[in-house]
């Protein structure tokens, strides 16, 4: 039995629909304190809705999703406001403000505090930027100035900004060629080992999921079909557990992560 001091997030009973369509039905899974878990599945399984429901984003039609010990659903805004605050959100393309410069966009949530001096908020964002090898060369450039992998790296270091407890990767490698993948996921471990968060990963990528996750839930016909070490759930004789772990992994890359982010 988890400790409930040691369990982050909490999905309980889950149950998602629109109209007549039921995406979700008795979903249940615990994130416990400093894991990586990895939630997989084909496409339509429900992992994007999963997200905005462990987000708040959208109210589960029945069941419970508690953060931190709080109930997205029933929680009022202060009490919302408090837990956003300890989670970062890296999203699907990196989610950047295209108005707004690499550095402006990575002090946006130091902004929103309102109680730092903006020479320490720039100074942070700057720290930040350089965390994931973005140097001041690109602090001032746009999104649409941006590579692909720099946009991704901006994304990460703005979802790390505030230096969440729990942090949440939207198909982080999605999109990106091999070796930048490969780049961006020793990245990712280099920030877990450094930061410590709890990790929750939705993703497609099997190569991603051996990387880095500790357990892996594989998400199939609105539940849970499997959920453990990834080695174990990968030896699973269940379909949609083959289904994923017997896809074909992206074509060998060449380069050492360093190397990779140069050619970024």
């Amino acid at each position: 039995m988890s400790d409930p001091a040691e369990i982050v997030l909490e999905v309980a009973r889950l149950e998602t629909r629109f109209g007549s369509q039921t995406v979700h039905r008795d979903l249940s899974l615990q994130v416990r304190r400093g894991e990586v878990l990895a939630v997989v599945g084909g496409s339509g399984s429900g992992k994007t809705t999963l997200l905005r429901q462990l987000l708040g984003l959208e109210r589960p039609a029945a069941g419970r999703v508690a953060v931190f010990g709080t109930d997205l659903a029933t929680a009022g805004p202060d009490a919302l406001a408090a837990v956003r605050a300890r989670w970062g959100v890296l999203f699907q393309q990196g989610g950047l403000f295209s108005a707004l410069g690499a550095l402006d966009n990575v002090a946006l949530p130091l902004r929103e505090l309102r109680c730092l001096d903006d020479a320490l908020v720039r100074d942070v964002a700057a720290l930040k930027l350089s965390m994931v090898g973005i140097g001041p060369e690109h602090h001032g450039k746009r999104p649409s100035q941006l590579s692909g992998g720099m946009a991704r790296r901006v994304g990460l270091a703005r979802a790390i900004a505030l230096d969440p407890e729990l942090l949440f990767l939207d198909e982080p490698t999605a999109g990106l060629d091999p070796v930048l993948a490969r780049s961006f996921v020793g990245l990712l471990r280099e920030l877990a080992a450094e930061l410590a968060p709890t990790v929750v990963i939705i993703t497609h990528d099997r190569e991603t999921v051996e990387a880095l996750a500790d357990r892996v839930a594989v998400l199939a016909h609105g539940r849970i079909a499997a959920i453990g070490p990834v080695a174990e759930v990968a030896a699973l004789d269940d379909p949609a557990v083959a289904a994923f772990f017997a896809a074909s992994p992206p074509p060998a890359g060449s380069g050492d992560t360093a190397a990779a982010r140069a050619a970024d």
